[in-house]
């Protein structure tokens, strides 16, 4: 292919530490583009107050290759203002795509002409990250280019979980009554694209079943490191960014409700805390006993090298967690929730432990600590389903070969959104089409 266009609202301004699972997702998904392409562009969707011109330009240009090893071209367009200002905006929003927070900013005049203009310089084909990235194309004529949507995340399952989460409050039950049109745009979303990815087979079965065409598992992937025995030390490990609510609550659950009950059972265990922006966390300023932050930390061979258990109480979210898969490739045993280990495989009481309460967690965290040999056995178990099912190298491969394979659209019935092109675009359409195809 000559041309390949990536599109996507997730700008890593600090290129060296994105290491959130939204930037691991999408390094996997360019690293599959740069083996198909001769000229990869690059949209991305920047926040209002970044700047877009040609300094951040050159500087992001240089950031992916120095730090992701990728040339492309690359376009910055910033997103509308957020927010709503009008109650008829407000209403609008439960059942209108472009209204809602984290898709309204890609809904205006200056992401759509982003987007067509991009078009215009002739790509072989198109991969949208994420279903906000997706917006504008929601608003145009069908492209006949061929479309490759990485919706990831089921996005309104992920949403219904969060706002299932205590406490409650009356503002909750609007985005309640939004979550059908974040559903009707991802479908709609689905039948745009030539093929859509979701993470694991548990969300494919869940779209395939309500009607969402061509949806392909494209799962998260890592290196699989040297294997490394299990240190001495009784260390537990959390690691994930508190940029993220689910991890913050995760977090906060470990260290104030489970780590005592182990502390009290294992005095010499310790508990590292790794991941950037950890003073969000509650115990930040004063930690417990035994509690280390570590912050961001680059090496994550050292850091597991340490790790002789790692602890994934996740309540709610969507997807597949990438700290758990890594985990499983460094061979270390890993005490989930269910919800944490959502759509990865592992077998329960084989390769993982699986709690949902508090003291469950804390239980078999400390089983695993004082158990040397049955930790070792789970993380070898673990190690080998990981280098079967998610081993990046043969998962980058996959994708780079469907990318490379893909075959122009004919012109399709799909008519180009009334509004589309101007000031104010309409997207009524879009939650009409189901009735189109």
């Amino acid at each position: 292919m000559k041309r390949v266009l990536f599109v996507s609202v997730f700008y890593p301004k600090d290129f060296e530490r994105a290491t959130h699972g939204v930037y691991v997702r999408m390094r996997l998904l360019l690293e599959a583009v740069q083996r198909v392409a001769e000229t990869i562009e690059i949209l991305f969707f920047v926040p209002r107050e970044e700047d877009s011109g040609p300094q951040a330009v050159a500087v992001a240009q240089a950031a992916l290759l120095m730090h992701w090893k990728l040339a492309a071209e690359v376009n910055l367009c910033r997103s509308d203002a957020a927010g709503e200002t009008a109650w008829r905006d407000r209403l609008r929003s439960i059942v209108a795509i472009e209204k809602h927070p984290g898709y309204s900013e890609q809904s205006g005049h200056a992401q759509i002409r982003a987007v067509k203009e991009a078009l215009w310089r002739n790509p072989d084909a198109v991969v949208v990250h994420r279903l906000s990235s997706m917006v504008p194309f929601l608003a145009l004529e069908r492209p006949v280019v061929p479309i490759f949507f990485d919706l990831d995340d089921v996005e309104h399952r992920k949403r219904l979980r969060e706002l299932l989460q205590p406490p409650f409050w009356l503002g909750k039950v609007k985005q309640l009554l939004e979550l059908p049109a974040i559903y009707r745009a991802e479908k709609a979303a689905a039948k745009l694209a030539d093929r859509t990815f979701v993470c694991s087979d548990l969300d494919q079965r869940y779209l395939s079943a309500r009607g969402f065409p061509r949806v392909a598992v494209i799962p998260n992937a890592v290196r699989i490191p040297a294997e490394m025995s299990l240190p001495a030390e009784k260390t537990l490990l959390f690691l994930g960014s508190y940029t993220y609510g689910p991890n913050v609550s995760a977090a906060n659950l470990l260290i104030t409700v489970i780590w005592p009950r182990i502390r009290s059972r294992v005095p010499d265990a310790s508990l590292v805390i790794a991941g950037g922006r950890p003073e969000r966390l509650e115990a930040f300023d004063a930690p417990p006993s035994g509690v280390h932050f570590a912050g961001f930390v680059g090496d994550l061979d050292s850091l597991y090298h340490r790790t002789m258990v790692v602890c994934c109480p996740i309540l709610y979210g969507g997807g597949t967690r990438v700290k758990i898969i890594e985990a499983a490739a460094y061979g270390r045993p890993v005490v989930s929730t269910t919800v944490g280990a959502e759509g990865i495989g592992l077998e329960p009481g084989r390769s993982i432990e699986l709690r949902d309460d508090p003291a469950a967690l804390a239980d078999a965290c400390v089983e695993l600590l004082q158990d040397r040999a049955r930790a070792e056995r789970m993380g070898r178990a673990a190690r080998v389903y990981a280098a079967a099912h998610f081993n990046r190298e043969r998962i980058v491969s996959e994708l780079a070969s469907s990318i490379a394979t893909a075959t122009p659209k004919a012109p399709s019935n799909f008519r180009q959104t009334e509004g589309s092109g101007h000031s104010n675009p309409s997207f009524p359409p879009v939650l009409d089409a189901d009735r189109r195809e």
